[in-house]
């Protein structure tokens, strides 16, 4: 009776085990089974005694047609319940995150834009757009539009864009991202990375040379065609193609490589490379700022002054990778406008 009832116990606990891991994810009316022999002598005919349990690995369900589920079905069925909220949340976040970034680059843009018409001498809004689908799967698209389409309207209805000017703008720029967007994919099997010289070809022929080619004669056409500001076609095309290719070029690797690679890139490093990079930065800002305020000031400047930021790109791109030189070309950019 003593033996039946460690016996009791000890199957009891392992059953258990199994019940109370398949109750925490919500499969009722669970059984699990076990078949158990008691051994009272070894190899040698020596008292030795000890237990050999045959145990399932999951539970039968009652749910249905008797079935069995091993905790990884179950576990899995579990997850798939909660997935739909959690997806929810996910796209909402994801398009909240869109629609913030697209705010700062619509000020960013307007801040940097030219007094005498209309295009920004960098207009950050395409690149966010872009960036954002290359980042996310071509099902989740419609988010990155869904967020940035309200924030667009909100920014340019207040900087006084008619509100006719302002949907035909959202259409351009949205033509721009998709068509950049639409042949990375189509031309890598990869995502991209800029880690090698394919990746950055295809990117720079794509999203930067194609892409705000073509999208630019349909923002100029809208211009032309509502006749706001009542400027001429081409000079919208030139002043439109420039813009959209540099903020192409300077915004949309910092966003990917950094939304990929930036928090483990900078677990990674240690705090003499972060020292380091500080001072990096701190050197690039300052040699910038002072090359492009001494050149704008003095016009007999020599141009060779333009090639003193160089040795940061190229100690950027040496000792820290694609990521920091993203960042510093970013902020060269920046400060040269």
């Amino acid at each position: 009776m003593r033996k039946r009832a460690v016996l009791g116990v000890y199957v009891r606990a392992l059953l258990g085990f199994h019940r109370h891991r398949a109750r925490r994810y919500r499969v009722l009316r669970r059984r699990s089974g076990s078949v158990t022999v008691i051994q009272r002598f070894g190899g040698g005919l020596n008292l030795n005694i000890h237990v050999h349990t045959l145990l399932f690995d999951g539970v039968f369900s009652a749910e249905g047609p008797m079935g069995f589920m091993s905790p990884m079905v179950y576990i899995r069925r579990s997850v798939s319940r909660t997935e739909p909220k959690t997806r929810r949340s996910a796209l909402f976040l994801k398009g909240a995150l869109v629609g913030v970034a697209y705010y700062v680059g619509a000020l960013v843009g307007f801040a940097l834009k030219f007094p005498s018409h209309s295009p920004s001498a960098l207009w950050p809004p395409n690149s966010i757009l872009l960036a954002a689908l290359l980042l996310l799967p071509p099902r989740q698209w419609w988010v990155v539009f869904l967020g940035a389409f309200p924030v667009h309207l909100f920014v340019q209805l207040l900087s006084g864009v008619p509100v006719v000017m302002s949907l035909a703008f959202f259409v351009s720029n949205s033509s721009e991202a998709l068509i950049g967007a639409f042949l990375i994919r189509r031309w890598l099997t990869q995502p991209l990375r800029f880690d090698s010289l394919r990746s950055a070809g295809v990117f720079v022929f794509a999203a930067v040379v194609v892409a705000p080619f073509l999208s630019s004669f349909l923002d100029a056409g809208f211009v032309t065609l509502i006749g706001w500001r009542e400027e001429s076609y081409w000079r919208v095309w030139r002043a439109r193609l420039p813009s959209n290719a540099l903020a192409a070029f300077a915004i949309v690797p910092v966003i990917v490589l950094w939304a990929n690679e930036g928090a483990a890139w900078l677990r990674r490093v240690s705090t003499r490379q972060r020292a380091e990079g500080l001072i990096m930065v701190g050197g690039l800002a300052a040699v910038s700022a002072l090359v492009f305020a001494w050149g704008d000031s003095r016009r007999d400047a020599a141009p060779a002054l333009l090639f003193l930021p160089l040795p940061f790109l190229l100690w950027a791109a040496v000792r820290f990778g694609p990521p920091a030189t993203s960042a510093s070309l970013l902020i060269l950019i920046f400060v040269s406008i």
